[in-house]
């Protein structure tokens, strides 16, 4: 009784379940803690327990289970209860600097908690750089980096170490890298101050007229028009020019390379100057950069800054990027239209990046790269390209100025890259042995290479899907149909042939499997020499659920082993659609049903279904803290902030810009 004896002490060292104690511990006996009420007090109240955070309670992974719905990242775990919602602008980053070489995650995890940051925290990345160390934080709270950057002083210490932190580009879940549109790139240009002509008149009206010839284009320089404005009054420590020169005409946006004599042949045909002078360019091309380069950071940090100087173009160009999507939009806002401190009468051009990104398999991409330029050269603002993310996933991209003709071919991009579905009769073509690698998916792999198309099964939603040209999909739908109509229900005659180990195994005890698991009489053994092999008349079922036999592969079953569970799936169905808050239970312990044991008992299209139900559900009890996107037609979600911290949100879908506080479409969000 001494193994007994240990186990029982194991039991007793384990705390009291918290959860069990007010009555809703999900996982019954299966829990890691003590079910006990424990011992009454005195007067009769009960006694304190360990409360132990949900977050640190231990959860096997496979409890666990992550799916994308309406743009939001939604994590389930026993029962199919939602435990946590995350959208894209919920994650920040910092990088924290200062520690001692081999510091480790737990020593920057205390001093977070010391500061009052240690809750939110979801990963700590050390990375050894010189004699020192730096921590990558990153949390699933958008204010967490500004907020730790304020907290964390460029005077900070702690423990004797002088700390430093700033914000990062945060490092977000997979998927929402997927058919999710980014707007944190800005582009901003603005006219080359590099020269300006001054032409002099002694009379205003004629200084008027050659204005107004300049800017109908009837006076050009070396072809190309120019503008024209009468030029600024000289400054009160300016001494008057004579009044022989005292009407000023300049010229701006001006050709490279145009000369003294160029302008002298512009006005060739109309009022001769008195006097032409030419203005080198007030700021270098690196001041103005570093000009721009200030203004944005002053209104968010930035993760990059990229500039570009064509000199073949009148305009200088940067291209930002910023750590959040609601700085960029705020750029947008504030300084459109602006004229910088370097060049006055210039004005900054300020515009929004939509990009969003698609991951597809490469087969696929092979046979649909050629719609997919086609859709997205119609739009001329648009660009296109493509890089490999490794040898199986191809990586490209859309990117444009323009919200609607963005979200407007990224739904037509969508549409392409959801194939064609295969159906009769209005149904969805499927069998049930295509949820393995059997004979009915090699013949159809076969068909793959001889209409030049890529058949991809859909094993949650149960269909089969289409890839390629607009006829060889045609052709290989009816070709599809009348394969799968030919092998449903249709004895057909095959034979497997038995090789090395096998051979022993079929002839022993094995055949013996086999028979029991198909039924008598479908099959038989062939041992003429030189071949061994089963022959077999039957489905194509049971020829699948034979080969996985003789391959070792005979535990995966379909059926519902317990009698119990079979009332546990209709019971899962009904809690999924009326106890929406509550987990699925089984139906005869009335125990959470984990999600090991979901993805058992339940197909995986009813699986699908089921959650779609708890998330749907979830966001309709939580109110407060999610809301549709007001576009009509659009399912998507966003996350409702409250009136202190507002923000501009972005739907990752229609692409509408909406007030996250009173969900409406402020006016200067249009012009965005």
């Amino acid at each position: 009784n001494e193994g007994a004896g240990e186990t029982l002490n194991s039991q007793e060292t384990k705390p009291i379940c918290k959860y069990f104690k007010e009555g809703r511990c999900w996982y019954g006996e299966g829990c890691r803690y003590r079910h006990e009420q424990g011992e009454e007090e005195e007067d009769g109240e009960a006694p304190i327990l360990v409360s132990f955070p949900e977050h640190d309670r231990p959860v096997d992974p496979e409890d666990k289970l992550t799916r994308m719905f309406d743009g939001a990242l939604v994590e389930f775990d026993a029962g199919a209860r939602v435990t946590k919602v995350r959208f894209q602008s919920d994650f920040s980053a910092v990088r924290i600097r200062g520690f001692p070489k081999s510091t480790t995650q737990q020593l920057v995890r205390d001093m977070l908690e010391e500061v009052g940051f240690g809750d939110c925290v979801e990963e700590i990345h050390m990375t050894d750089v010189g004699h020192n160390c730096e921590a990558t934080v990153v949390a699933d709270s958008p204010s967490f980096a500004k907020q730790l950057c304020e907290r964390i002083v460029p005077s900070f210490t702690w423990r004797g170490m002088s700390i430093k932190a700033w914000s990062i580009a945060a490092l977000v879940p997979r998927a929402f890298k997927n058919r999710q549109v980014d707007c944190r790139k800005v582009t901003v240009s603005w006219p080359k101050p590099d020269r300006e002509v001054i032409l002099s008149f002694g009379n205003l009206t004629i200084a008027e007229r050659v204005i107004k010839m300049f800017n109908e284009g009837r006076c050009r320089v070396l072809g190309q028009r120019v503008a024209a404005a009468m030029a600024p009054a000289p400054g009160p420590d300016e001494a008057p020019p004579p009044a022989r020169l005292a009407f000023k005409v300049m010229l701006t946006e001006l050709p490279l390379g145009a000369r003294e004599v160029d302008f002298k042949r512009a006005v060739e045909n109309g009022p001769r100057p008195r006097q032409i002078v030419t203005r080198q360019h007030t700021a270098s091309a690196g001041e103005m950069f570093s000009a721009v380069h200030s203004l944005l950071t002053a209104i968010g940090r930035l993760e990059s800054f990229d500039t570009i100087d064509d000199p073949t173009d009148n305009k200088l160009k940067a291209v930002a990027c910023f750590l959040g999507q609601s700085d960029a939009l705020r750029a947008v806002k504030e300084l459109d239209n602006v004229a910088p401190s370097f060049h006055p009468r210039g004005r900054l051009s300020v515009r929004a990046a939509y990009t969003v990104r698609f991951a597809v398999d490469k087969r696929i991409y092979d046979v649909l790269w050629r719609k997919l330029v086609t859709v997205t050269s119609k739009q001329s603002i648009l660009r296109f390209g493509c890089h490999s993310a490794d040898s199986a996933i191809k990586v490209f991209h859309i990117e444009g100025e323009s919200a609607s003709d963005v979200a407007e071919t990224k739904n037509k991009v969508e549409s392409i890259l959801a194939g064609v579905v295969v159906e009769e009769d209005g149904v969805a073509l499927w069998h049930p042995s295509l949820q393995a690698d059997g004979l009915l998916y090699e013949t159809m792999t076969d068909l793959e290479g001889q209409l030049g198309v890529v058949i991809a099964r859909d094993q949650v939603r149960c269909n089969l899907c289409v890839f390629g040209s607009d006829q060889a999909c045609h052709e290989a739908k009816g070709k599809l149909v009348e394969l799968v109509r030919k092998e449903s229900g249709t004895d057909i005659s095959r034979s497997i042939a038995l090789k090395d180990r096998r051979c022993y195994w079929g002839t022993k005890k094995g055949f013996q499997e086999l028979v029991n698991a198909v039924g008598p009489g479908k099959m038989w053994l062939n041992l003429a020499f030189p071949s061994k092999v089963i022959e077999m008349k039957g489905t194509i079922q049971e020829y699948d659920l034979t080969r996985a036999i003789i391959a070792g592969k005979s535990h995966v079953s379909t059926t519902l082993q317990h009698p119990e569970m079979k009332k546990s799936v209709s019971f899962a169905i009904f809690q999924a659609k009326t106890m929406s808050m509550l987990p699925i239970t089984c139906y005869s312990f009335k125990r959470a049903m984990l999600i090991a044991q979901l993805r058992k008992h339940l197909s995986s299209k009813m699986l699908e279904q089921v959650l779609k139900e708890r998330f749907l559900d979830h966001v309709k009890h939580n109110v407060g803290q999610f809301r549709p996107c007001p576009t009509l037609d659009c399912s998507y979600i966003y996350r409702i902030t409250g009136t202190e911290c507002p923000e501009w949100h972005i739907c990752s879908n229609c692409l509408k810009t909406t007030c996250s506080v009173c969900h409406e479409q402020h006016l200067e969000m249009e012009k965005v």
